[in-house]
C-alpha cells in the first residue's frame, strides 16, 4: 500500500489546486499548441492525474458531478483512492501550478515549443513546492513560449537545485551588478556579503574567473553607469579630458544572466553598495557618482 502520511500538507494547499482546476476547466476542446506539448511532457503519472481531473470537469459541465462543491479535500482524497501516492500528487500539483501561472500570461499565445526542452522543464520543475522558485519556473516557461531558446537546459538544471534561500541570496548579488552582469569583487569591497557571493558562485551563476571591467569617461560629456536596474550619472571632475576606470571583479555566467532577467526589476542597488562605488570613483578617479 502506498504511503499517504502527508496528505494534510497537500490538502492545505487549496490555492494551487484552485488555479490548476481553473486551467483544466478552461482548456475545453481548443488547446493551444504549446499547452498540448506541455501536457505531453508531463510523464505517465501526471498525465493520468490530469486525465482524471479533466474527466471530472467534463462531468461537471454536463451536470453529472459537481466538482467544486465537493471541495478540494474530496478531490485529493479521490486521487489517493485512485492509487496515486502523495509524492505523485504533489509533483503533479507543483508542475501544473507552474503551467497555470504561465497559462494566465500566455492563454492567447498560439506559439509552439520544443518538445525535448519541455520534457526537460517538466522533469525538473515538478520537484519544487516553494512558491518563489515556482514563480521563476513559470517565468522561464513564459519566456520560452514568447521566444524559443531564451533559457538553456543548464539554467534549468541549476534552478532545480536552488532553494528559496539561494534565490534570495542571488537577488542580493544581482541587485548590485554593474553593466548588466559584472559583480564587484566581494573580498575587495565588502559590498556583497561573501556568503551570498559564494552560494551563487557554487551554483554556477557566477563565472569563477576574476576579470576587470573597463570604462572610458569623457569630461564635460554625458557619462552613465548602470548599477542594478538603475542608471546613474557621472560627473568627471578630473582635469584630464579622458578618464579610464578599471574595476576588479567577476561576471555572471550565461545561466546567471538568464536568471537575472527574471529577478524583480523594481529592486534597486543597496545604499552601502552605492556609497562604496561613489567613494571608489571619487578617490581613485576624481569622478563623482550622482545619486538622485
Amino acid at each position: 500500500m502506498k504511503d499517504m502520511t502527508n496528505l494534510p500538507e497537500i490538502l492545505s494547499d487549496v490555492k494551487n489546486l484552485e488555479s490548476i482546476l481553473n486551467m483544466v476547466g478552461s482548456l475545453g476542446n481548443s488547446i493551444l499548441p504549446w499547452v498540448k506539448i506541455a501536457l505531453a511532457s508531463m510523464g505517465n503519472v501526471s498525465s493520468d492525474i490530469f486525465k482524471y481531473l479533466f474527466s471530472k470537469q467534463i462531468a461537471h459541465k454536463e451536470a453529472e458531478a459537481d466538482l467544486i462543491k465537493k471541495g478540494y479535500k474530496t478531490i485529493l482524497e479521490e486521487l489517493k483512492d485512485e492509487g496515486f501516492s502523495i509524492r505523485e500528487i504533489k509533483e503533479f500539483m507543483n508542475l501544473f501550478t507552474e503551467f497555470s501561472k504561465a497559462y494566465t500570461l500566455q492563454k492567447e499565445n498560439h506559439s509552439t515549443i520544443d518538445y525535448d526542452w519541455m520534457c526537460f522543464f517538466s522533469d525538473h520543475a515538478k520537484k519544487t513546492s516553494e512558491e518563489r522558485i515556482q514563480d521563476i519556473w513559470a517565468n522561464i516557461l513564459t519566456g520560452e513560449i514568447n521566444k524559443k531558446g531564451s533559457y538553456s537546459k543548464n539554467t534549468m538544471s541549476i534552478l532545480s537545485r536552488m532553494t528559496k534561500e539561494d534565490a534570495e541570496d542571488f537577488t542580493q548579488v544581482v541587485r548590485n551588478n554593474i553593466d548588466n552582469g559584472f559583480i564587484l569583487n566581494p573580498l575587495y569591497s565588502n559590498a556583497i556579503p561573501i556568503e551570498y557571493f559564494n552560494r551563487s558562485l557554487n551554483l554556477g551563476l557566477i563565472s569563477p574567473i576574476m576579470t576587470d571591467l573597463k570604462f572610458e569617461y569623457i569630461k564635460d560629456k554625458d557619462n552613465e553607469m548602470l548599477i542594478g536596474n538603475k542608471t546613474y550619472n557621472l560627473d568627471v571632475s578630473t582635469s584630464n579630458s579622458l578618464s579610464n576606470v578599471v574595476i576588479n571583479g567577476f561576471t555572471l555566467s550565461i545561466s546567471g544572466k538568464e536568471l537575472m532577467q527574471l529577478i524583480d526589476k523594481k529592486l534597486k542597488p543597496t545604499n552601502n553598495f552605492l556609497e562604496i562605488i561613489r567613494q571608489e570613483l571619487k578617490i581613485r578617479y576624481e569622478i563623482k557618482l550622482i545619486i538622485d
